[in-house]
């Protein structure tokens, strides 16, 4: 695969507030083939993308480098979990000026407006701190849905999926990162309760996502339910 060379997720157009993508991988160079030239065919003037990654043992770090010299790299030296992982990025996002932070699992593929739509609702309405989006798992239906998307649609939510999140800059300076003691699962429920204390509300918004589940944790399932017991435990 050749080198990737756009220039576009570094844009500084001062008409548009800067955003990061953060992209967390753990042993996920197969999905980040497919997930990164999604994330930078976006249509929206002014974001950058950074992948996180939590000491991947295969080639992960060495593709991204190679072929993606305009996409910045933050390489844990150990697996800080979906959490920890992802607070690593929100912290490089916020140091330099981010206005909105997108969180985005390694395992998904997205339509190009999805960050202009999410940027467009939270600035229509100064209380939304969290964007979800419509997640779908068929690939035939992800592709059906961007062809038919025509307006946004904006519903009210308690919480949202993590895997694809577009989250206000001023939520974290408020109210803090998120809570580290949830190593991976649940962590994104309390981000919202938090966030709903704190007078922000969830929304969801139907510009599509595809989402294959267990770019992470897929490939192992007994961990993966052990998490996901352990941080319902520490949520109850």
């Amino acid at each position: 695969m050749g080198r990737h060379t756009e220039t576009k997720n570094s844009s500084s157009d001062d008409a548009a507030p800067l955003v990061y993508i953060i992209v967390l991988n753990y042993n996920g160079l197969h999905h980040l083939e497919y997930c990164l030239p999604s994330l930078l065919a976006a249509e929206y003037p002014n974001y950058r993308v950074v992948v996180v990654d939590n000491a991947s043992a295969d080639d992960s770090v060495a593709h991204v480098r190679s072929t993606y010299p305009n996409v910045e790299l933050l390489a844990s030296p150990h697996n800080a979990g979906w959490s920890g992982g992802n607070n690593l990025g929100i912290r490089h996002a916020l140091a330099r000026g981010a206005a909105y932070i997108a969180l985005a699992n390694n395992d998904i593929r997205v339509d190009p407006r999805w960050i202009q739509e999410g940027v467009k609702a939270c600035q229509e309405d100064e209380r939304i701190g969290l964007v979800g989006y419509r997640i779908l798992t068929s690939q035939r239906d992800f592709a059906e849905a961007m062809a038919q998307w025509d307006a946004p649609q904006i519903r009210q939510v308690n919480a949202n999926p993590g895997c694809a999140l577009l989250v206000r800059s001023k939520l974290f300076e408020g109210i803090g990162l998120i809570d580290e003691t949830f190593f991976a699962y649940c962590e994104e429920i309390d981000l919202a309760y938090r966030a709903a204390r704190a007078g922000y509300t969830s929304v969801e918004i139907n510009v599509p996502v595809w989402h294959a589940r267990g770019g992470t944790f897929g490939t192992i399932p007994l961990r993966s339910g052990y998490l996901a017991m352990q941080s319902q435990i520490h949520f109850a």
